[in-house]
């Protein structure tokens, strides 16, 4: 039974877009697609100045909100604390 259903999933799998948000600034895309910063810069730049500045804080809340769960996953590996031992 969950092996059927297993299947079923890996055929609905889709390739994920390579944007963090849409070009309108108003829908989450794919929350684990990291831009390069050349690509920050270039992301809205077709958008009016307000529309481009909502973009781009929001790009980087969600930026700081990665770097931040990173940052607590590196340190906890480094104290050695893993219960997985």
């Amino acid at each position: 039974m969950l092996y059927n259903i297993f299947q079923m999933i890996s055929r609905e799998l889709k390739r994920r877009p390579n944007r963090q948000i849409s070009s309108d600034t108003t829908t989450l895309l794919n929350l684990w697609f990291l831009p390069h910063h050349t690509e920050v810069l270039t992301m809205f730049k077709t958008l009016d100045e307000d529309t481009c500045l909502k973009g781009l804080h929001v790009t980087v809340r969600l930026m700081a909100a990665m770097h931040d769960i990173l940052q607590y996953l590196c340190a906890h590996a480094k104290l050695g604390s893993s219960h997985a031992r």
